[in-house]
């Protein structure tokens, strides 16, 4: 009878060895799975940053213009965008000109510090409009956007933008 109770014994240990032996492994392997996952997860984020900026020597060197056709409340915009023989942006501007071709003053501080943030990183999408008018923020925006993407395909140089100017004649007021 002691035999019995000792090959019963011996034999509930192997199960639960053998048991415990494959719980640690399902556990070992759920924790790979999940460094894994995690992992794959991270490049995957890193991946997705990465193509949302294009490196600056993604540029195709040249000057970039886009110009309104018409005066909207006594103004048109000049904009340019000029990128180097080794691909870098190197000048960025922004103008709303009258018919004199003088800089609107009530924009220009503003334009200056988008300008001058353009330059240092060329992702219109990083942009915050933290002076000057929503409408001419917006503008700026949506107008070198066009740039920059074309400074990147490198395919046009020249952009003329029908704005449908809201008075008759050129220069003229709100």
């Amino acid at each position: 009878m002691r035999t019995r109770h000792a090959k019963l014994i011996t034999g509930i240990v192997v199960v639960l060895l053998a048991v415990l032996a494959l719980g640690a492994t399902a556990i070992t392997t759920i924790n790979a799975q999940r460094r894994h996952d995690e992992h794959e997860s991270r490049l995957r984020r890193l991946s997705e940053r990465a193509a949302k900026v294009l490196p600056k020597e993604a540029f195709k060197p040249g000057t970039y213009t886009l110009t309104e056709k018409n005066f909207v409340m006594g103004y048109r915009v000049l904009a340019v965008v000029t990128v180097d023989d080794r691909g870098q942006l190197v000048h960025v501007a922004f103008n709303q000109l009258d018919q004199f071709g003088l800089n609107n003053p009530a924009t220009t501080e503003a334009i200056e510090k988008w300008n001058t943030a353009l330059l240092k990183e060329p992702n219109v999408a990083k942009l915050s409009q933290q002076h000057g008018d929503k409408h001419c923020f917006k503008l700026y925006k949506d107008y070198m956007a066009q740039l920059i993407h074309a400074a990147h395909t490198g395919e046009q140089h020249q952009f003329q933008i029908d704005n449908h100017a809201d008075t008759a004649g050129s220069g003229g007021t709100p």
